[in-house]
């Protein structure tokens, strides 16, 4: 906690960072609670922090970020129709590949 705590005091103190942080940190909320809104919050706000061009990739960015977990969902029928169809020792490995390839990708972020 303290590291994390070190970290957010490293930041630049500008006012601009701080609206961010906190439209970002409502935005997260709406999103939490009703499953969508991040952006026609954080749109006005970071754009007229950083201009048309560029807040409005910044929020698409977060938008992908925010959304992969739910691709993993495309893939629920493959991993069950391959379960019936793999000996189990090739559907360990491809579950060993696949958790292997999600931690790595975890810990990108």
């Amino acid at each position: 906690m303290t590291e994390f705590l070190a970290a957010l005091t490293a930041l630049p103190a500008t006012w601009q960072s701080w609206v961010a942080v906190a439209a970002t940190a409502v935005a997260g909320l709406m999103r939490g609670y009703s499953g969508f809104g991040t952006a026609i919050l954080l749109s006005p706000v970071f754009s007229t922090l950083l201009g048309p061009l560029g807040g409005v990739p910044v929020i698409l960015v977060m938008a992908l970020l925010v959304s992969t977990p739910l691709l993993m969902m495309a893939g629920v029928p493959l991993g069950a129709r391959l379960f019936h169809i793999l000996p189990i020792v090739w559907f360990r490995r491809c579950a060993q590949l696949l958790l292997a390839l999600a931690g790595g990708f975890a810990l990108l972020f």
